[in-house]
């Protein structure tokens, strides 16, 4: 959490100098300090972490995440843990990997037909970063599966 995924892919965006894209930060309600600082225009502090998604959860994000490349949209989304963890089990189905919530977040957005038409809407190709997975197991996976009452 903070920021550093986001900062780098801004990073790499300008190295390659692709400013024609839109780059969606995704994070889960009790761990939206991006979502936050982009409402405020400025970076403010979440009072706490109350997610899954732990690995994700940072109080507030550097201020680079805001300024880093004024010529790259830069998007927030906001998804429940629910979702966060329904991206992971259906990744873990359909490509038999596990990853963690934090990246479940991320892949809520393709796998949710409502979110995927909100968030890329008039986009040619989607890209997700897929991170993280060194905090699940598949105990833990069937668990939160359990927990959030999913059924596939």
């Amino acid at each position: 959490g903070g920021g550093g995924l986001l900062c780098g892919v801004q990073i790499g965006l300008n190295r390659v100098r692709w400013s024609n894209v839109k780059v969606l930060g995704v994070e889960t309600e009790g761990a939206a300090s991006f979502a936050a600082a982009k409402a405020a225009g400025k970076v403010v502090s979440l009072s706490s972490i109350n997610t899954i998604a732990s690995t994700l959860g940072a109080l507030a994000v550097t201020p680079a995440t805001l300024t880093l490349n004024p010529h790259i949209e830069t998007l927030s989304a906001v998804v429940s843990d629910r979702q966060a963890v329904l991206g992971a089990v259906r990744f873990a189905e359909e490509f038999r990997q596990l990853v963690e919530p934090a990246c479940g977040a991320a892949l809520s957005v393709v796998y949710d037909e409502e979110l995927l038409k909100k968030h890329t809407e008039g986009c040619r190709n989607v890209v997700v970063i897929v991170c993280g997975g060194s905090a699940v197991s598949m105990e833990l996976l069937l668990q939160w599966k359990r927990d959030f009452k999913i059924d596939q």
